[in-house]
């Protein structure tokens, strides 16, 4: 693919589509090596500013240079884009807002989406949605702010996926379908053409439970190469299924993450590979999972008050109440067959007993702390996930029931939904 677009690039006049596509090969990988295309993109193509502009916001982001993030926003020309990544950047920037210009904007904008038609309007109407949401839980008007929340799930969601009827893009995301799609290359792997080379360890759960600040634990104390959110397993299955050829699973993360050496620890945080447990201990028979566990209503809620753009179930509490169940049911199933694989790490305990905790998980994964400590490795860590602000903070025990208020949004589910009455 990186071929392709680059033959684009030097036969063809470029547009802003071949643009975006080839950073977006590296902005959840290398945030420098995105950082290093849009300096030598911008002299080339200046007319493509604000893009670029917005794409190495995304990379200081990651890294936490917030400096240079704010510096980037100032320049952001897109009002709207520049008011949600504010109020995320900056906690009390929300009250300097005026609720009464942002709700003017936002029905002039809903009156020309309904007269044009036009899909294109949806996002803007998303983050807008959202903005006065936070607006109305800064003044602890929590009715209103829960009214303009599902708004803005419902135009994210249609601007994602056309519409709101879209049944098939949240099927085909779930647990259930995506464990009995893993299933096909189970069958697929019947010996395994390539030695054993690494131990890596997998950080899985639902969004919003706590993984990003495991990833960081791992990082820091023990040094272990962070990958992110990467879908290398989904890749490599996918692969796998329509070639029906088995690939050194080791080599198909060397693709992406060259600097990736044999004898380091590596963690992959894409949550939704618990889904592939059964794939993936054939592939990495001495992997292990991390899987991050929080307070089920603290969890749900957690989700459905942030807008994951790119995850079609999560903007509706129906939907995301359905997927939770189906995660834990899997990861009941799997914890009964691969105890010894799979270490449960609750958000509540990490952030009271942290440093209990953390010795329970290097005593789980065998960490060489040793051997680990004499790598002094420079490369910044950094995280492309909702929290990415938040993670930086000290582990504190402040977010424990931060969703309190909105525990009545789950009470006629409580029949449906066993689990959410499990407060631990």
């Amino acid at each position: 693919s990186r071929k392709l677009l680059s033959s684009l690039i030097k036969n063809y006049d470029i547009d802003s589509s071949i643009l975006i596509e080839w950073i977006s090969f590296y902005e959840f990988s290398s945030p420098k090596k995105v950082l290093l295309l849009t300096k030598i993109l911008r002299k080339r193509y200046p007319i493509f500013d604000d893009s670029l502009n917005m794409f190495e916001f995304s990379a200081y982001s990651s890294i936490g240079d917030k400096k240079n993030a704010n510096k980037c926003l100032e320049k952001c020309d897109d009002k709207i884009n520049y008011l949600f990544h504010k109020i995320h950047i900056d906690l009390n920037f929300i009250k300097t807002l005026n609720l009464d210009e942002l709700i003017s904007q936002f029905d002039e904008i809903l009156k020309d989406s309904n007269d044009i038609k036009y899909k294109e309007f949806n996002y803007p109407l998303a983050l807008l949605s959202f903005i006065i949401s936070q607006k109305y839980k800064d003044q602890d008007d929590n009715k209103k702010k829960n009214y303009f929340l599902e708004k803005a799930h419902r135009f994210q969601f249609k601007a994602n996926y056309l519409s709101l009827e879209n049944k098939p893009s949240i099927l085909t995301e779930m647990p259930n379908y995506l464990n009995e799609f893993s299933k096909k290359a189970l069958r697929l792997i019947k010996t395994r053409e390539f030695e054993e080379q690494n131990n890596p360890i997998f950080i899985i759960g639902l969004p919003r439970s706590g993984s990003t600040l495991v990833e960081k634990i791992l990082y820091e104390k023990f040094n272990c190469f962070s990958l992110g959110e990467c879908s290398i397993i989904r890749k490599y299955i996918n692969n796998l299924v329509y070639k029906n050829k088995i690939f050194n699973p080791f080599e198909f993360y060397r693709r992406e993450f060259k600097f990736l050496s044999k004898d380091r620890y590596f963690s992959d945080k894409n949550l939704f590979n618990f889904v592939y447990i059964d794939v993936i201990l054939k592939l990495f028979p001495n992997a292990r999972f991390i899987n991050c566990l929080r307070n089920p209503k603290e969890n749900i809620l957690a989700i459905y008050n942030v807008l994951l753009s790119k995850v079609p179930w999560a903007h509706n509490i129906e939907n995301i109440l359905e997927y939770a169940s189906q995660y834990y049911s899997i990861m009941d199933k799997y914890k009964n067959i691969y105890d010894d694989k799979i270490f449960n790490l609750h958000h509540s305990k990490l952030t009271v007993e942290t440093e209990v905790e953390i010795e329970k998980l290097s005593k789980f994964i065998g960490f060489n702390t040793k051997r680990m400590n004499k790598i002094n490795e420079k490369k910044n860590w950094f995280v492309k996930t909702s929290s990415e602000w938040q993670v930086r903070e000290k582990i504190s025990s402040k977010y424990l029931n931060k969703y309190l208020d909105d525990y009545h949004l789950l009470d006629k589910y409580l029949d449906s939904y066993p689990f959410l009455k499990n407060n631990s």
